[in-house]
């Protein structure tokens, strides 16, 4: 009895000092140390670290790339692993961003990222990345399936988060979120609900699969409004709180059908200004008049709707008191068929009795655009002239009493018919 005993409790001695490999606390077993270029590499566990300048290991890339799971641990070789936006770090130690973005999304098969309780940097949060105090989501696996909701409290989704992703269904921002970044670009996203905050390139690139989004406000108070080469692209919703700064752009969405746009603030950003362009479906489009008028006194905004074939009907919804000296450049409308105008921002130069404004061209009109018809108020003298100089026919508002043209004259028909105009921005018709 005693030798068996004795055995036993040799076995759990042996147990307890054997490493169980990649869920130690600090990896130290199988670990390759490179100096390269002055940065210590540790290649360990299938994940290979680059120690920066903080002295932590950020993973930098996945050496067998047909993994479905990857682990990080909590240190390796006493070094605590962390996870940087800016990935591997320079001779100057500075750091390329590009070089996170590619770490997992190049590993088709991965549905899982775990992490060491232990580790005091970053954590996993159902299989997802994040640092560890959940405001910044690092890495989603490309080939975790279904749809995904982004926990509240989160506040940047990081470049590339959702790269190259394959099962990705619908994924929901929530209002906290005040940065998106490049996250989404080359993903699988299908459906995009929430903020999409003020970026400097469009997270919502080259997202084949996306058929619908609908815009919420950020915790920063105003939204991108970017929608750029999205060929599955049907839906595109914007809710009435939302405000957009800085550009719009609306560029190579073939199947979208309609688009109405929220009040914004244009700016000179030399990127796109205000423009929609080669969408093949786009039947009518309205904006506000806002969206005509500069933050800049000596700046010239290029605004222009072009090369949609079946656009037929433009509408400009009024914000009073807005001034401006920027036209709404059209061309290559070949099917356009009728502008409501409820009315235009006036010239800065021109004080504020449009009878005065000289200057203020409502429209520039290029070449194949279509016979169409422009509908305003008679108190818009300069609408009704620029119509009478370029041979364009003008109809009036307030003849038919319906600002909304909808055949309902009376007043509370168009009251209620400007409510839900403003609150349902965006309408796919089949």
């Amino acid at each position: 009895m005693k030798k068996l005993t004795a055995i036993v409790l040799s076995a759990l001695m042996l147990t307890a000092f054997v490493p169980v490999q990649g869920y130690a606390e600090n990896l130290t077993e199988g670990v390759e140390v490179i100096e390269e270029n002055g940065t210590t590499i540790l290649r360990a566990d299938n994940i290979e670290y680059a120690v920066n300048n903080g002295g932590h290991a950020v993973p930098v890339d996945v050496i067998d790339k047909s993994v479905t799971s990857v682990y990080l641990p909590a240190e390796v070789n006493g070094y605590p692993v962390d996870y940087s936006v800016g990935g591997y770090p320079d001779t100057d130690g500075n750091t390329d961003g590009r070089a996170s973005q590619e770490i997992f999304s190049r590993c088709k098969n991965l549905t899982e990222i775990t992490v060491d309780p232990d580790n005091t940097h970053i954590k996993s949060v159902d299989g997802v990345l994040f640092s560890a105090n959940g405001r910044t989501l690092y890495a989603y696996p490309p080939a975790k399936a279904g749809d995904y909701v982004i926990p509240e409290g989160t506040g940047l989704v990081a470049g590339g988060a959702f790269w190259r992703t394959t099962g990705l269904g619908a994924v929901t921002v929530p209002e906290s979120v005040r940065q998106v970044d490049t996250a989404f670009c080359y993903s699988s996203v299908t459906e995009f609900i929430g903020a999409v905050p003020l970026v400097h390139v469009s997270s919502l690139r080259f997202c084949n699969d996306l058929r619908s989004v609908t815009v919420r406000p950020s915790a920063t108070g105003t939204v991108n409004a970017w929608f750029f080469e999205l060929p599955s692209l049907e839906y595109a919703a914007f809710t009435p709180e939302v405000i957009v700064e800085g550009d719009i752009a609306v560029v190579d969405c073939p199947k979208l059908k309609h688009i109405d746009l929220p009040q914004s603030i244009p700016q000179k950003s030399g990127l796109f200004d205000f423009v929609i362009r080669n969408c093949a479906a786009l039947e009518s489009v309205s904006l506000y008049n806002g969206q005509l008028d500069s933050l800049y006194e000596n700046t010239v905004l290029i605004l222009d709707i072009e090369q949609c074939p079946a656009l037929r009907e433009i509408t400009i919804k009024q914000i009073p008191y807005v001034y401006s000296r920027h036209p709404l450049a059209l061309s290559e409308l070949p099917a356009l068929e009728r502008i409501i105008v409820t009315e235009l921002p006036q010239s800065a130069v021109a004080g504020t009795n449009p009878a005065d404004d000289v200057v203020f061209n409502p429209f520039s009109v290029g070449e194949n655009r279509g016979d169409f018809t422009v509908s305003g108020h008679l108190a818009n003298t300069n609408l009704r002239r620029w119509c009478e100089e370029n041979g364009i026919p003008f109809e009036s508002l307030d003849k038919r009493g319906d600002a909304n043209l909808d055949g309902d004259s009376t007043v509370s028909g168009a009251v209620s018919s400007d409510k839900e105009h403003m609150v349902m921005v965006a309408v796919n018709a089949k």
